[in-house]
Order: C-alpha cells, then sequence, then structure tokens
C-alpha cells in the first residue's frame, strides 16, 4: 500500500481571535467526510495576555463532547511556529470534530491555536 495515497490531506493550521470576557469562540470545525478520518497529530495554544493563563480554556470535541484529556486545556502546550506533538485524536468520517476556546479572563483577550492534522481515507 502506497502511504501518499492514503492522505487525502495533510494540513497545518493557524487561526487567532479576540475574544471577549466571557465569550466562547469557535476556531475549528470540520464534518469529516465519509469514509475518511481525521487524525489531530500536534496542537500549541497561545494568548496575548500573559496573565490570562488559568483563564481560558480549550476544548477539543468531537460530536459537541469533549476528548479527554484536551476537553478542558488551560496550560500552554507548545508554540504556534511549532506545535506539539500529542497523542493523536481520531475522528470517523461522519462525524464532528471542533476546537474552540471560552473565556473567563477579565478582558478581551486575543486567543489562538496552532495544530497539525491529516485525514486519510478509510481502507476498508
Amino acid at each position: 500500500m502506497n502511504a501518499e495515497k492514503d492522505f487525502v490531506v495533510e494540513k497545518d493550521f493557524n487561526k487567532s481571535f479576540y475574544v471577549l470576557a466571557t465569550a466562547t469562540q469557535l476556531f475549528f470545525s470540520l464534518s469529516v467526510p465519509g469514509k475518511a478520518r481525521f487524525v489531530l497529530t500536534h496542537f500549541a495554544n497561545y494568548l496575548n495576555i500573559l496573565t490570562a493563563w488559568g483563564s481560558i480554556t480549550w476544548m477539543i470535541k468531537i460530536n459537541g463532547v469533549g476528548v479527554y484529556p484536551y476537553d478542558t486545556l488551560k496550560d500552554q502546550y507548545g508554540y504556534a511556529a511549532e506545535p506539539r506533538p500529542i497523542a493523536p485524536v481520531e475522528v470517523n468520517g461522519g462525524d464532528l470534530f471542533t476546537i474552540e476556546a471560552k473565556n473567563d479572563f477579565s478582558a478581551t483577550v486575543g486567543i489562538g491555536v496552532a495544530f497539525r492534522y491529516h485525514i486519510k481515507k478509510e481502507t476498508e
């Protein structure tokens, strides 16, 4: 089997928003195509206000349900320029994958995520 032909797409993603206090921001959403598998392999998060660490919660979800241990991230993982390798999060075709962040800090915060993923064809 040719590994190159098994991948539909392989990408890096980086996005940031200014998020108001008490607001939740959706950063990424993907309905995984049927007969495919989405695999999140690297993750990083970042803020523009260092004192906001611990007040921002990043949530990785499948079909609206948090994926442990990535459902309540409050610490820094990796760097925007080099996301950190993580235990792969695999999502089946037809499922919805999302990444969002909630700002519980007392002010607007620049919040961002960077990650690496691939979508591969199901072989069976």
